[in-house]
């Protein structure tokens, strides 16, 4: 099924949607959930009250599961129609002319680690990936991956340094204490620590 953008407002709110920068709204999962197990995904997507999966054009958690696919954008759309039929979900490809960062470039400079599971970027913030930390058991592995491709070479890469890194934005739980801010920073600390120290986490 197709989804319709008829109530965009309950469309953002319970969209399964990459971590990628250019996507705005939703709760966010490197891929929509490609790089984890079908019944991983179903459970944790089910708990999140998720109605609408997408994907998108040129995702690299897509090629990192098929990095021999010719057509990738193609593919991606596919997997995710598939999915979506199986999960009872609707679905929206994002083509690149609809996000928002340049195609074939991420120019995020952070990486908004969400333990609140409502946190979207808004205008005038800067350019970032979203983990959806509360919902989503992968959330360590999706950080790790955000940071590999902003320091990488579809990234700003090299321009990241210890004198002007890459930044971790932990948002927290409100009252939740297993998503406080000293369990979500420990985390994201944890992960940090592997680039040398490019990345800072605040």
């Amino acid at each position: 099924m197709v989804a319709s953008l008829a109530n965009p407002k309950v469309f953002f709110q319970r969209s399964l949607c990459c971590v990628d920068g250019g996507i705005v709204g939703g709760i966010h999962l490197a891929g929509s959930g490609i790089l984890i197990p079908f019944e991983q995904l179903q459970r944790e997507a089910a708990a999140a009250g998720v109605k609408v999966l997408t994907t998108h054009d040129d995702c690299g958690a897509y090629k990192l599961k098929h990095p021999d696919d010719h057509n990738p954008n193609q593919g991606a759309a596919e997997w995710g129609r598939k999915t979506a039929d199986r999960l009872g979900f609707l679905h929206l490809h994002f083509k690149s002319v609809n996000m928002d960062r340049p195609a074939g470039f991420h120019d995020e400079v952070a990486v908004y680690y969400d333990g609140t599971g409502w946190f979207n970027r808004m205008p005038g913030m800067p350019k970032g990936f979203v983990v959806s930390r509360k919902y989503f058991s992968s959330a360590q592995k999706d950080l790790e991956l955000c940071i590999n491709i902003a320091l990488g070479g579809h990234g700003f890469g090299d321009r990241f340094t210890a004198k002007a890194p890459f930044t971790v934005v932990v948002l927290p739980h409100p009252t939740d204490p297993i998503l406080s801010a000293a369990v979500l920073r420990a985390e994201a600390e944890q992960i940090a620590a592997k680039f040398g120290g490019r990345v800072r986490v605040v």
